[in-house]
């Protein structure tokens, strides 16, 4: 179920990114649109993660990490959940300017702010309550190191969240990262939500403390190891790639005809030219009757009456030289290992965007102009 979910939503969030830089590229930078575009460009992206969250449940993974600025990704989750707090809840945010970047796995720390957030709510119930969240640069000496688990000395970036709830005793402190773990009535909690945030400070090699007292203030910290490199610069603005100094014949199938639509317009765009099938047996009907007419045939994976698997045996079938990349919103292990031994080229992972067009189709550009 949840791989059904992933195919359907990605092959969404294909058509609403790849439309919205294709409208970026039209309107250029000054538009008072570009803004709006680029917000529906960010959403596309935590959408692309929360899809990847769903399918972790199912199945788990390795973080992957990669160099961000912690404060904009807890105001992303802040601003997402602002509306589904009870109206007497305020959120504070204290952010110091001089916070080191961080390695971390955005859809982790998504996650880990969320179960945070959600067990504050918890301990301050019905009345008026106060969520308080502060990033700043810490050192930790070895002194330090040695009375916090899972410390070692160094540079950390820590995010403290603090609610005026109530309080936890002695007893529950102990427990509070196991998982099962609950104090909430049956059928309420699960004792999951803070052993995950445990277990994902572990994987980004930091840790996560509380301190708290029956009645009063409870405090979590997460320790993120600081990144060594700091400078980096900032994402540009989605863009649409210049055109392809060797231009390829494409071959494009996907049972979704408004994907087929959009690949059609981004390729030719990067100055390639593409003959689109929403019907993969009319695709390879065309391929036999013309196959030396293309360089590159791009398929999806999941479609009816012809898998992608099945299209790219019939193509390779007649010219084994052709390279096939495969498209999916969702792919079994088990589906890696039937794509090497077709011979797939490469498999990319919807939602689709034109910077992985143009890396995917670099690779191939030497191959034509041989």
């Amino acid at each position: 179920m949840a791989g059904g979910i992933a195919h359907d939503f990605n092959n969404l969030l294909t058509a609403i990114r790849g439309n919205a830089d294709l409208a970026a590229a039209d309107v250029g930078p000054d538009h008072p649109a570009t803004e709006s575009l680029e917000e529906i460009r960010k959403a596309c992206v935590r959408a692309g993660e929360l899809i990847r969250r769903i399918m972790a449940f199912g199945r788990p993974r390795e973080p992957q990490q990669e160099l961000v600025e912690l404060h904009e990704i807890i105001e992303e989750v802040l601003k997402l959940l602002r509306s589904t707090l009870p109206a007497g809840v305020a959120l504070k945010t204290d952010f110091a300017a001089a916070t080191p970047q961080v390695y971390a796995d955005t859809g982790q720390i998504h996650e880990a702010i969320v179960n945070l957030t959600n067990n504050a709510v918890y301990a301050i119930g019905p009345r008026p309550g106060q969520i308080a969240y502060r990033l700043e640069p810490v050192h930790v000496d070895a002194r330090q190191a040695q009375g916090i688990a899972g410390l070692r000395q160094g540079h950390y970036a820590r995010l403290t969240v603090t609610d005026d709830g109530c309080g936890m005793d002695a007893a529950t402190l102990e427990r509070i990262f196991d998982a099962f773990y609950t104090t909430k009535p049956m059928g309420e909690g699960t004792g999951l939500g803070l052993s995950m945030v445990h277990g994902t400070m572990r994987s980004h090699g930091g840790t996560v403390t509380v301190e708290s007292t029956l009645g009063q203030a409870s405090t979590f910290s997460l320790y993120f190891p600081a990144a060594e490199i700091v400078d980096v610069q900032p994402a540009d603005r989605a863009v649409l790639p210049i055109a392809q100094a060797v231009p390829l014949r494409v071959l494009y199938v996907d049972d979704e005809a408004a994907l087929v639509f959009l690949a059609n317009r981004l390729l030719t765009r990067l100055g390639h030219s593409v003959v689109g099938f929403s019907d993969p047996r009319e695709a390879l009907a065309a391929f036999r009757a013309h196959p030396e007419s293309f360089d590159v045939v791009v398929t999806d994976l999941s479609m009816p009456e012809m898998s992608g698997f099945q299209l790219a045996r019939a193509v390779l079938a007649v010219r084994r030289d052709l390279p096939v990349l495969m498209t999916t919103g969702h792919m079994r292990a088990e589906d890696h290992v039937t794509a090497q031994a077709i011979g797939i080229r490469a498999v990319i992972t919807k939602p689709l965007v034109a910077d992985e067009w143009v890396r995917q189709f670099e690779l191939l550009s030497p191959l034509r102009a041989g």
